[in-house]
């Protein structure tokens, strides 16, 4: 990652700019662990990272830090998988940056997780909008041949590739949201700002579309 400045000049990545911020930290976990004393190691709830964050100086780039490390598997993961492939540290970037500029303005804290599910989305739509194209590009290692086990298994990897790429950017971001990242169809009508019906019928579509498209390239159990 770049390391660029937000507002109020708190760093994106601040342990990757050198801040010796683990004092902040542990200021910050032992105050969760107070809350809850039979946990031994609690970590921070969403809603006091947005707290911390909020509160500004070390303490926030503290929380920052946190919820980066908390959210940035998931958040690269999401975008990977809608598409948005495509100078993903960027995109990754991107939301980072749309959350540090959000958080003053989040109404509920604790729903911090569904709100950066919802800006992963935008960013992807963003992305696949800025290039004209709702395919994913394939991205596969051609360095060496695969042994039977390893083709079998890339085979079906591109064939789940390759059905996600055939849905509409909708309804892969419902299935991606529900059948890959665990979200509730609840928080899914959130993230994405539709009513729980069209998430559900989405969802149904979604997994119909992909499946027909896997059992027409032979692939069973589906």
């Amino acid at each position: 990652y770049r390391y660029n400045k937000i507002e109020n000049d708190a760093p994106v990545e601040p342990f990757r700019r050198g801040l010796r911020l683990k004092g902040q930290e542990d200021a910050i976990r032992l105050k969760a662990q107070r809350l809850t004393p039979a946990t031994t190691a609690t970590e921070p709830a969403d809603a006091e990272l947005v707290v911390a964050c909020r509160a500004g100086g070390a303490q926030a780039a503290a929380g920052f830090r946190i919820m980066f490390r908390r959210y940035q598997d998931k958040v690269r993961a999401t975008l990977f998988r809608l598409g948005a492939r495509e100078g993903l540290d960027d995109q990754t970037q991107e939301v980072f940056l749309r959350i540090w500029r959000g958080l003053p303005q989040l109404r509920e804290p604790s729903h911090l997780g569904t709100w950066v599910y919802r800006l992963a989305v935008n960013v992807a739509a963003d992305s696949l909008r800025e290039r004209h194209a709702q395919t994913p590009p394939a991205d596969y290692a051609e360095d060496a041949a695969p042994g039977p086990d390893a083709f079998k298994a890339l085979s079906l990897q591109r064939s789940a590739d390759g059905a996600l790429a055939s849905l509409s950017f909708e309804q892969r971001t419902v299935l991606v949201l529900h059948d890959l990242e665990g979200l509730t169809l609840d928080e899914i009508a959130n993230a994405a700002g539709i009513p729980l019906g069209t998430a559900k019928s989405r969802l149904f579509h979604a997994r119909q579309n992909a499946a027909n498209y896997l059992r027409a390239r032979g692939v069973e159990d589906v």
